[in-house]
Order: structure tokens, then sequence, then C-alpha cells
């Protein structure tokens, strides 16, 4: 017996006790047994719109702990390069886990902020002792540079200030292709502005040596992606232009329908593609994953309005069922009260009879009298 035999019999196990009870109440209604099993078909739909709810959230979840792990990695990455430490192999004997991942980056990030704060204080001591030095030579700490040294800091500066602004756009590139999100390149930004020139030219080539890596190891899975959301915006542009005239609706409405089945084909391509990526790497973490498959967690939610839509339709259902029964045995009653009533609708010309027959119209039974 495999797994999933075995977590169906615990379902089962589950669900059962409170099903009985269910048709308990509903057999003391006085329901009949095609009523009990509609209620309980109703009662386990709910229970998967429940379980396609709890789906997302765990999803989401999932997301956002691989969010703070990679992001804990690059500033443990950015402190070693700013402290000039010799880089680790972020590996081990064994493949970590999201929870070990996460552990094992928080306890060496704070290793390192530890050591910042060292040196920080050290740094702070050998000022503190040159500054004593100096005055007790009687030398001056910081002499004035020469004019011709003042030429030649502005002049490296710019060139500095050149270089900066090519690593940017360098930087900006990679944030592009790797579809990082806005808040998170603001975020790396500021961690850079109490850092020297030197530090932060460092800091930028690592960062782009890094998202270069990353995107070449997932380039096939941003590919597709970017497919899909320039599909995706071209099925909106033509939503978008339903209101103009001069057009043919029904090769367009083809084409939006082709286009909804090409976005479906190729959601379900980057999510093969994604499970296949993690397969081929269980030591790695796939950052950004709403951009690989962009509306999967929808997909939960679409799902569940489509049992919850099938719900309302199954009641709908019934209710004209029920109306149907009614409007036929209302049509049998006015057969049979017509019928009654016709030969003396013929007998009685003047409608003399206590039984007036409310089918006729009232313009015809004044013609008649007259």
């Amino acid at each position: 017996m495999d797994s999933s035999d075995v977590r169906e019999e615990e379902l089962d196990a589950a669900l059962a006790p409170n099903l009985e009870k269910f048709w308990q109440v509903w057999q003391e209604m006085g329901m009949s047994k095609k009523e009990c099993l509609e209620r309980e078909l109703a009662v386990l739909e709910q229970v998967a719109t429940l379980l396609a709810k709890m789906e997302t959230e765990e999803k989401a979840l999932l997301l956002s702990v691989n969010s703070d792990v990679e992001m804990t990695k690059r500033k443990v990455e950015l402190l070693q390069s700013e402290l000039h430490l010799e880089k680790q192999n972020f590996t081990v004997d064994r493949p970590l886990t999201l929870v070990e991942s996460a552990k094992y980056y928080n306890e060496l990030l704070n290793l390192l902020e530890a050591e910042k704060v060292k040196r920080m204080e050290l740094y702070g001591k050998l000022e503190s002792k040159l500054a004593s030095v100096c005055s007790r030579l009687g030398e001056e700490r910081e002499k004035p540079e020469s004019p011709k040294m003042k030429i030649k800091y502005e002049e490296h500066l710019k060139r500095n200030e050149k270089m900066r602004r090519e690593q940017l756009l360098r930087l900006e590139q990679c944030w592009d292709n790797c579809k990082i999100k806005c808040s998170d390149r603001i975020a790396f930004l500021n961690s850079t502005a109490d850092k020297s020139e030197s530090e932060v030219g460092q800091v930028f080539e690592d960062e782009i040596q890094r998202l270069d890596r990353y995107y070449a190891q997932r380039k096939d899975i941003f590919d597709q992606v970017d497919r899909w959301i320039a599909l995706w915006k071209k099925k909106v542009d033509m939503e978008g232009n339903t209101c103009r005239k001069h057009r043919e609706r029904t090769n367009e409405s083809i084409d939006q329908s082709s286009l909804g089945q090409q976005l479906m084909e190729m959601q379900l391509d980057i999510k093969s593609s994604v499970e296949a990526w993690r397969r081929k790497n269980p030591g790695q973490m796939l950052l950004y994953e709403e951009y690989f498959y962009p509306i999967f967690p929808r997909m939960s939610r679409d799902k569940a309005d489509v049992q919850q839509f099938r719900m309302i339709a199954d009641q709908l259902r019934r209710e004209l069922y029920i109306k149907r029964v009614l409007v036929s045995e209302a049509a049998k009653d006015l057969i049979k009260y017509v019928t009654e009533h016709q030969r003396e609708d013929v007998l009685v010309s003047g409608f003399t009879s206590l039984k007036e027959n409310p089918f006729r119209p009232k313009s015809s039974l004044s013609c008649v009298v007259l």
C-alpha cells in the first residue's frame, strides 16, 4: 500500500463520522436518500473549496520564506565582500531543506554582523590613537592638498563616476532579466549608501556576477514567462479594443478564445519547467516564483470559484426542476378545468351559470350578451 492510499484511508476515516452525523440530521428532517446524497455532495465540494484556499495560503507562505532566505543569503554575501573575507561555497555535506537553510544563513549573518561591529570598534580605537600620535608629534593629521593633486583627484572622481554609471546600467539590465522587484532594488541601493566608492564598486560587481549566474541557470524559464507576458498583453489589448467600429466580431471572439487556450497551455508548460528545475537542482531555491508561474495561485482560486459556481448551478437546476413540476401540474389542472367547463360554456351562451370561465376574454362575453 503506497502513501496515497494511506492518505485516502485517513481522510475517509476523518470525514466518515461527520458525514454520518449529517445523514442523521437530514434523515430526522425527513429528506429522501437522493436529497441526502445531494447535500453530501455539497458538503464535500465545500471541503474541497476550503482545501484549495488553504493550498493557496501555504504556497504564498512558501514564496515568502524563500524570499526571506534569499535576502539573508544576499546580506551574507554583501557583508563578506565588505569585510574582504574569502567567499565560502554555501554548501554542506547534504542538501539543506528550506528550514535548515533559513537557520544556517541567519546564524552566518549574525556572525558576520558581530565581526563588523568588532572591526568598527577597532577602527575607532586606531583613529583615536593616530590622532593622539599626530598631536604629540606636532603634525597635522590631514595635510591640505596641492592644486595638482586636487586636479588629479577630480579626474579620478570623474572616471569613477563614469564607471559607476556603466556598472549601474549593467546591474539594472541584470535586474530586468531576473525580474527583480522594485522594492528589492531600492533596498539593495540603500544598503550601499554608507560604503566607500571602492566597496560600492565591488558590491555592484559581485551582485552582477551573482545575477548572471542566477539568470543563466533559469534562462529557459524566464524566456517562457516573457512569452507568456507578451501573449497576455496581446490578449488584454484585444479585449480593450472591443468598442472600435468596423471590426469582425466573430473572428475576434475566435482569436481571443485561441489566445486564452494558448495562455493556459503555456502556463502549464511553465509549471512543468519549474517542477523539472526543482528536481534537477534540489539544493537551490527558485526565487520570485510569482514570475515563473504568474497566476498559479489564481488557478487555485479559480478552481474554488468553479466549484462554488457548480454548487450554485446545481441548486438552481433543482429549483428549476421543482418549478417545472409545479408548472406541469398547474397546466394539467388548467386542462382539466377547461375540459370540465367547456360543455357548460357552450350551452350557457350568456354565462348565467355561477361558474364563470376565468379564461374567456371579457370583450367576447359582452358580445355574447348583446
